[in-house]
């Protein structure tokens, strides 16, 4: 169930959402940037919220 002002997906995928933005900042945290990096585009990615076109090509493709 969702709470009221939260985004509207499934909670399933709310969840993996919330674990690879926690993934990725431990990974930022414990100095591991190029997993931080890449943990944080598979969020922006699975977040149908974001646009991803906006981003530069080369970080389109990672």
């Amino acid at each position: 169930m969702l709470r009221k002002g939260m985004i509207w997906m499934p909670m399933d995928k709310k969840d993996q959402l919330a674990e690879l933005i926690s993934n990725a900042e431990t990974s930022f945290y414990n100095g591991q940037l190029q997993e931080a990096f890449s943990l944080s585009l598979s969020a922006i990615k699975l977040d149908e919220n974001c646009n991803i076109s906006k981003l530069p090509a080369e970080l389109q493709s990672c």
